[in-house]
């Protein structure tokens, strides 16, 4: 499939599939914390997680492992959104004062295809850093 690039929120990029199916999003969030380890970002962001919205979603991290993107250390996670009823990948980085995101969001089928993961994870490997 053709992949367009959608930029139009700030510290935000989602790459759209022709096909309307599923999407590449990629953000940022600032750290109140520069010394925070991505280890306590994450588990501070678990928590945020499971309380939002008077905490009548579960939330999880069905597996995790280690890994790199642009050279940086990074965790993976399948992750369980409960809201929304399904499972996704999210790879995190910590650079700087800034928490990177890559998830594979799922469109209107409600599951991704080991195609769709190949996908990503091309994508994550072409991440580089300009600074």
């Amino acid at each position: 499939a053709d992949w367009t690039f959608d930029d139009s929120f700030p510290d935000s990029a989602t790459f759209l599939s022709s096909d309307g199916g599923n999407t590449l999003n990629a953000y940022r969030t600032k750290l109140g914390n520069k010394k925070q380890t991505l280890g306590e970002v994450l588990k501070a962001q678990d928590k945020q997680n499971r309380e939002a919205m008077g905490g009548q979603y579960n939330d999880y991290a069905i597996s995790t492992k280690k890994t790199k993107v642009a050279k940086l250390a990074a965790i993976r996670r399948l992750e369980h959104a409960d809201a929304a009823g399904f499972d996704t990948i999210q790879t995190y980085l910590k650079k700087g004062n800034y928490l990177y995101a890559f998830a594979l969001g799922i469109g209107p089928s409600g599951f991704y295809t080991p195609e769709d993961e190949k996908v990503y994870d091309k994508i994550l490997s072409t991440v580089k850093f300009t600074k």
